[in-house]
Order: C-alpha cells, then structure tokens, then sequence
C-alpha cells in the first residue's frame, strides 16, 4: 500500500478533533504503522449517562482506492454516581425477588429464588 492518507472526522458536537489526518509513504505488505500518535482527539462530557459519539475514519490509498469506516464510542461522564447496591455473588446464599405477569396489567410476587 502507497501513499496513504488517513483523515478523521465527527459531526458530533461533543467531540472535537485536535489532530485528525496524517499521510504514510508506504506500508509494506504484512507489515502495520502505528498511527495513534498522529491522532488527538478531545471528547466533552455532562454528568450522568454515558454519551454517545461517532468518528469517521477515511483511508485513501494507492492514490484512488477509498474506504470509509464508522467508529462508535461511548463518552464517560464527569461524574459517574455511585452505585446504589454492590452484591458479591461467591457462592453464598442471595435472594431475589421474582414478579410474574399473570394477566394483562396484573403483576403477583412469585417465591423468590436464590443463588
């Protein structure tokens, strides 16, 4: 593969690429380059939920041939809440409760089972 080029981009507000292409001579085949040095990228975060962004990734090689590729990710918020109950399942006894639909709009508490 010769002369690539390799351009990132996003749509996303909550993203916002610092450094997104870099250009390579030649990869040889069966080899690799390692391009994450040439990439800088800066996600915004709310607090909550974990948010959802899309980078598109455009490789352009041999001078004509082009692919294009969606790379999902998910942005950690600033502050994640604390976990409102940890449960340690090693083998010792839990209970959960069970609740099944008998009817439409009728739910009823079923013994509950344990681990």
């Amino acid at each position: 593969m010769v002369d690539l080029r390799v351009d990132l981009s996003s749509t996303y507000p909550t993203v916002e690429i610092l450094n997104g292409s870099t250009e390579v001579k030649e990869i040889a085949p069966g080899k690799f380059a390692d391009l994450s040095s040439s990439f800088r990228v800066r996600f915004t975060s709310g607090e909550g939920d974990f948010a959802h962004a899309r980078l598109a990734l455009k490789l352009v090689f041999d001078g004509y041939s082009e692919t294009d590729e969606q790379i999902d990710v998910l942005i950690a918020p600033e502050k994640i809440p604390p976990a409102v109950d940890v449960s340690v399942l090693d083998g010792r006894t839990k209970t959960f409760p069970v609740f099944v639909r008998e009817a439409p709009r009728r739910w009823r508490e079923r013994p509950a089972f344990s681990y």
